[in-house]
């Protein structure tokens, strides 16, 4: 900088001599004392600066140095080093612009050129003002420096950033001359360092007023000047003893973005801690329109939002019933101010609770309300769990109070006032109203239900149905399938009771956890729909959820969930079209499968009892769990209706078991005549009574087609249908004892005479052979079946001391306790029953525990080619090992197929 100080006076001496010749460049040194400028802003003529650059030259050629000053100016005893290179610098550039050297050149102190800042408009630094006060409302802190625009220090245009000191300077200088109408541009320095002292600010929210401010910007001025920084704090606020530097800075921005064209008359003052929570200052019509909106959520939702939008800012909960209560309150007292929040306010700290009962509250009641409200707010800068100042109950629960006070502040936004009384319910009501439905509501929309399901064969998703809302408007909605069923239930009680009033409906209600139909088709009576109607609404609302099934119907246990709706759905449309409840209403079973899903049910039934020799315990036809009896009525319903050429679904019809089952089949074909008189007098006998039938007399291989025989055999025929789309012509049967036991279809010859009825061993009475059916259906092997009955004599019977045969097989099932001979008997009749080969043994034997020989008989059954003792007298005997008597000293008298005795 020295050489180039000594390059600018000498070219602007040879500018004035016209002189073009180059300038030779030489390294001359710094100033060997400190420079000093002491220059007043001025004018200073061509021939001084000339002069000037004359003496700087010959200095600098002198002493290879740049001097600290010059002495020659007429605007101050220095004119210091730096100043000198800035205004020569300057001069050349007016040259270089206008081709001429000035005729006079503006001289500024050089401690005024360094820390220039500009200078600042009052409608300047009032749009400053506002992006100050816009970005601590956004950001909740001061921003690091302030964009202004403003001129410089030759009269340009400038845009640039200042410092916040000098922005508070700026504040309280610019507010200052509008209170004294000085309309001048303010000019600034950045020379305001920061507060030297940690800030503090303990304002208290309030109101200040003008000569408030303006003595308080005086007096912060006046600091600045004197001690070219910012004050940490100003102490002479009426609202706290100290106003912090960051809320001073807020506090004048909020004040110059108000002024227009006036300053304001007072201002509102907060503490810094609450203008960084700022949320924003809202209007009565602000706030109404966000109550409107919190109100529609709720009654949507049933439900509280966590938060709500006003002018864009996210306001949550418990700040939103501070600024509805103290909104509330304003518009009472007829003060249209906008309302100041901050987000300091939390949740409650205990659960909510909310009692209240449906009634009316009076304006007084809730303004008192909103009053105790907004002073426990601030008090305890949190909401409140409750309140417990309403009339209607003991708690006035958090989020009641929100909803209340929305509907208020909704009622003024559309007429202008507060309303003089208020609806109230319960927050349980709130969130779990569905709607109020009247008869005619209901009946139509049980309608559309009962169309739908004739239509698509399953449940609507959820339920159309007009009504209206808790504000008594007319509404469109849909609810869910266990609450419309508490809504038929509920309109079918009030039609039989002659009660006309609407029903307020809730959406407590859940759906069943597992549902579950048993019934069959039939005619129900009013008497038992009403029955069944009061019992499931009952149910629902002590327990809040839709049942399974009903256990009270007379067509069966389980009257299950889909079918309750659907046939309450029936019963008021039937009152739609007529204006009375039926006298009686047929129900068919929910459940209906196609010909092809029973034919696929039936191949699986048939492939399972040829992998497994027995029934399964259940078929399962498209997603449905079908009990083998009801299978039985639906496989012979489909095979009939094949016949006859109808196409349409098979109701499962829910049936019971046979009682005693039996089957005398011998092995052949049976015909496709012959199989279809079965089918139909199976189908009708099952129509009628609803049960399995033990067996039917109508095949031509034996009295007795059994019930197990019934059931495999036509699944064989639908098997057959599956694969060929034709009834077979004939189809095989054999006894379903060498189905499930197919080892017994070719015992020796010789051991035949052992599994046919004898004196005492009456192995074809019903009972006996009921029971062995019972007890083969356990067992996969001839060994199982044959344990199965030696134990099930061994574990059912008494023992009973007297000689020789006193009941018999069929007496002793009867009495269920019997001597050695009697259960013998038994033993021998149910394994003949079956057709497992089975003796008497006669002899004495020594007895264990009592030390006594007696004569004695015992059963022997012929298994797998051997034959096991089978000993039922005592507990401790297993099929094939008795332990009650000493085998060894067994004497042998005889072996019966027949016992003499």
């Amino acid at each position: 900088m020295p050489s180039f100080l000594k390059l600018i006076t000498t070219l602007t001496l040879k500018i004035k001599k016209n002189d073009k010749k180059n300038i030779e460049y030489i390294n001359y040194g710094n100033p060997k004392v400190t420079p000093q400028d002491t220059q007043k802003t001025g004018t200073m003529t061509q021939a001084k600066y000339l002069e000037i650059a004359g003496r700087i030259e010959d200095y600098m050629i002198r002493n290879q140095k740049a001097p600290p000053f010059s002495s020659y100016s007429p605007l101050g005893k220095y004119f210091g080093y730096e100043n000198l290179i800035y205004t020569y610098s300057k001069i050349l550039d007016n040259y270089n612009t206008n081709g001429q050297l000035p005729a006079s050149i503006k001289i500024v102190p050089w401690n005024y050129v360094k820390s220039y800042a500009g200078k600042f408009t009052i409608q300047q630094t009032k749009t400053a003002a506002n992006y100050l006060k816009t970005y601590v409302e956004s950001n909740k802190k001061l921003p690091s420096s302030v964009p202004i625009t403003g001129t410089d220090l030759n009269g340009q245009i400038t845009n640039t950033h200042i410092t916040l000191p000098a922005f508070l300077k700026l504040l309280t200088t610019t507010t200052l001359k509008i209170k004294n109408n000085d309309n001048t541009p303010t000019t600034l320095f950045n020379t305001y360092k920061n507060p030297t002292t940690t800030p503090q600010d303990t304002q208290k929210t309030g109101t200040m007023t003008q000569a408030k401010y303006i003595e308080i910007a005086g007096r912060i001025e006046d600091y600045m000047i004197r001690n070219q920084k910012a004050p940490p704090y100003s102490s002479y606020s009426p609202l706290g003893k100290y106003f912090g530097y960051e809320n001073l800075i807020y506090t004048y921005s909020k004040i110059l973005d108000a002024y227009n064209p006036t300053l304001p008359t007072k201002t509102t003052v907060s503490s810094w801690k609450d203008l960084k929570n700022y949320l924003g200052s809202f209007t009565i019509q602000q706030t109404t329109q966000a109550a409107a909106d919190v109100k529609k959520y709720i009654e949507k939702y049933k439900k509280l939002p966590s938060s709500v939008t006003i002018n864009k800012i996210n306001v949550n909960m418990p700040a939103f019933l501070k600024l509805l209560t103290t909104t509330t309150l304003k518009i009472k007292k007829n003060d249209n101010t906008p309302t100041t929040l901050f987000n300091t306010y939390k949740n409650p700290t205990t659960t909510p609770q909310d009692t209240q009962k449906t009634g009316t509250m009076t304006q007084a009641k809730y303004i008192e309300i909103a009053g105790r409200i907004e002073d426990y707010m601030i008090r305890n800068q949190k909401a409140p769990p409750f309140s417990s100042y309403s009339p209607l109950g003991k708690y006035f629960g958090y989020e009641n109070l929100i909803y209340t006070y929305s509907k208020i502040l909704d009622n003024y936004q559309n007429s202008a006032k507060l309303p003089s009384s208020t609806k109230i319910y319960s927050w349980d009501m709130i969130t779990h109203f569905e709607g109020t439905f009247t008869i005619q509501q209901t009946t139509q929309a049980a309608t559309k239900v009962k169309e739908y399901i004739e239509k698509y064969n399953k449940l609507p998703g959820s339920v159309a149905i007009t009504g209206t809302d808790l504000n008594g408007q007319i509404i469109n909605t849909h609810i869910t399938l266990p609450a419309f069923l508490e809504l038929l239930t509920t309109i079918t009680l009030k039609i039989n009771n002659n009660d006309n009033r609407p029903t307020q409906l809730m959406n407590y209600y859940k759906n069943p956890s597992a549902p579950k139909e048993e019934i069959h088709s039939g005619s129900m009576s009013l008497a038992r729909y009403v029955d069944i109607a009061g019992r499931v609404k009952d149910y629902m609302d002590r327990n809040h959820n839709a049942p399974n099934f009903s256990s009270y119907s007379n067509l069966g246990k389980y009257f299950g969930y889909e079918n309750l709706i659907y046939t309450y759905s029936k019963i008021l449309d039937n009152y739609q079209n007529s204006a009375k409840l039926p006298s009686s209403l047929v129900i068919k079973p929910w459940h209906k499968f196609s010909r092809d899903q029973v034919a696929d049910a039936a191949t699986s039934v048939k492939n399972y009892v040829n992998n497994n020799h027995k029934l399964p315990n259940y078929v399962t036809i498209n997603g449905v769990q079908v009990a083998i009896p009801s299978f039985l009525q639906i496989l012979t319903r489909t095979v009939l209706n094949i016949e006859n050429g109808v196409n349409e679904p098979v109701y499962y019809e829910y049936c019971d078991p046979a009682s005693a089952p039996r089957d005398s089949q011998s092995s052949g074909d049976v015909s496709i005549v012959s199989y279809l008189v079965v089918a139909e007098k199976v189908n009708a006998y099952m129509n009628t009574n609803w049960a399995a039938p033990n067996y039917s007399s109508y095949s031509p291989l034996g009295t007795y087609f059994g019930y197990h025989n019934l059931v495999y055999t036509f699944s064989k025929v639908l098997s057959y249908f599956d694969s060929n789309n034709a009834l077979p012509s004939t189809v095989g049967v054999k006894n379903w004892i060498y189905v499930i036991l197919p080892q017994l279809e070719n015992i020796p010859s010789s051991l035949v005479l052992y599994t046919q009825p004898t004196a005492n061993c009456q192995s074809t009475h019903s009972a006996i052979v009921s029971l062995a059916y019972q007890l083969a259906s356990g067992g996969n092997s001839v060994w199982d079946v044959g344990n199965n009955i030696f134990e099930w004599v061994r574990d059912n019977l008494g023992y009973s001391f007297y000689y020789n045969t006193k009941y018999g097989a069929v007496g002793t099932l009867d009495k269920r306790s019997g001597n050695c001979v009697d259960t013998a008997h038994l033993v021998v009749a149910l394994s003949r029953a079956i057709g497992i080969p089975a003796r008497y043994v006669h002899g004495d034997c020594y007895f264990k525990y009592s030390k006594t020989w007696y004569g004695h008989v015992f059963a022997q059954l012929y298994i797998n080619g051997k034959w096991y003792n089978a000993d039922g007298t005592s507990y401790s005997n297993t099929l094939g090992n008795i332990v009650n008597w000493d085998t060894s000293s067994f004497k042998y008298k005889a072996t019966y197929r027949e016992l003499p005795f």
